[in-house]
């Protein structure tokens, strides 16, 4: 996991591990080159946390430097709004590795509107970008992980979900 933010790093990182996935321990020669590349205060373990004033450039190097540890078998690439640079421009910085890259490379971005350049960008370049935001879905009153215009994906395609309803200790059923 390579991001510029540790909390959605680390929510990431938990994330793909609840699903089972394991993530990877970096080489040392790894860990030694992205110390070489970002602040000494930088987070070094899975997940790669670049800190907020992470460049374009620093994201990709990183990147690229993840992609040749043989140990990584993938990248999931977590893009909140920068303070420094665009996130259209971190884009434009990590598309020629992601095209390329013998390794899958998962892109989530953070933001909505003010990331709008960079999933433009990135659809352009053909790196596939998941739409939807999670939360309770205005249809069906699911919690979900990906709503897209306040549904979930079972609501917008017509598969309505029927809402679970919990019961509360003490109640009758």
């Amino acid at each position: 996991v390579l991001t510029n933010a540790g909390g959605p790093g680390v929510t990431a990182a938990d994330a793909l591990e609840g699903c089972g996935l394991r993530l990877a321990t970096l080489r040392p020669e790894t860990d030694a080159a992205l110390r070489a590349l970002l602040p000494a205060d930088a987070g070094f373990a899975n997940p790669v946390d670049m800190l907020a004033a992470a460049t374009a450039a620093q994201y990709a190097e990183a990147l690229r430097l993840l992609l040749d540890d043989p140990g990584v078998h993938s990248v999931m690439v977590v893009v909140p709004p920068p303070p420094m640079e665009s996130a259209g421009g971190i884009a434009r910085a990590l598309i020629p590795i992601i095209t390329v890259a013998a390794k899958p490379v998962v892109i989530a971005l953070m933001g909505e509107s003010m990331i709008q350049e960079a999933v433009e960008y990135f659809r352009a370049a053909r790196v596939p970008v998941p739409e939807g935001v999670p939360g309770e879905c205005e249809t069906c009153g699911e919690d979900m992980p990906r709503l897209v215009d306040g549904r979930c994906a079972p609501c917008r395609d017509g598969r309505m979900r029927i809402a679970r309803f919990h019961s509360v200790p003490g109640d009758a059923a």
